[in-house]
């Protein structure tokens, strides 16, 4: 499903049902955790060694796991970068959310390289072209069950430009000011009463377990 382009500074999705599949187009799927290993390939430091796609589908879930475990998520939104393109898409959600799917497919491009071998494209201008295929993030999976959602596109001139050379772009970095991360600073999963065992959260005074916003 093609998303409409959101009003700004997003707008909320409608008509989810039991799930939504949305068509995407990006080479980072980032999911913040404040630490580089966990969700690796996946979270906010998009500039480290190792960050190759592979094709297939993933699935994060609603645990503890330092792969796909969305209860490490740190902030209440999720984006799709394209280091391509000059702006990040983004999905915001009201509540922690459950369960999410990401789908990486191969994609052909065409880029302007002139190359030996027999995918050569002459274009009308003379230019020549060639074409390479490269895994990319296609679709993302959205569920009923995580509160409203809301989408949204973050214009920034360079997506990959890092001028403290922490491996977090200045895009996705909280102490850059114009960044995706301070636009979305005043939103944050609320202190909710929630039971679990696990080290992410943490009992209060009162005997009640508050969910940790990490």
């Amino acid at each position: 499903m093609i998303l409409p382009s959101p009003l700004s500074p997003f707008s909320r999705i409608k008509g989810i049902g039991e799930s939504i599949t949305v068509d995407v187009s990006g080479n980072h799927f980032v999911l913040f955790s404040g630490d580089i290993t966990t969700f690796p390939g996946y979270n906010e430091y998009t500039l480290s060694d190792g960050r190759q796609l592979s094709t297939g589908s993933i699935s994060f879930t609603d645990d503890t796991s330092s792969l796909t475990g969305l209860h490490n998520l740190s902030r209440p939104w999720v984006c799709i970068l394209n280091t391509s393109l000059n702006y990040i898409e983004f999905f915001l959600f009201t509540t922690r959310p459950k369960n999410l799917g990401v789908e990486i497919e191969n994609v052909t491009n065409i880029v302007n390289y002139a190359s030996s071998d027999g995918l050569i494209y002459i274009s009308s201008d003379d230019y020549i072209y060639t074409t390479n295929d490269s895994p990319m993030i296609t679709h993302l999976v959205l569920y009923r069950g995580n509160g409203e959602i809301f989408h949204g596109k973050y214009i920034y001139s360079n997506v990959i430009r890092d001028l403290n050379h922490d491996l977090i772009p200045d895009v996705l970095d909280v102490t850059r000011d114009g960044s995706i991360t301070s636009f979305l600073k005043s939103f944050d999963f609320p202190n909710v009463i929630y039971v679990s065992s696990d080290n992410y959260f943490y009992v209060s005074t009162d005997n009640k377990t508050l969910e940790a916003t990490r």
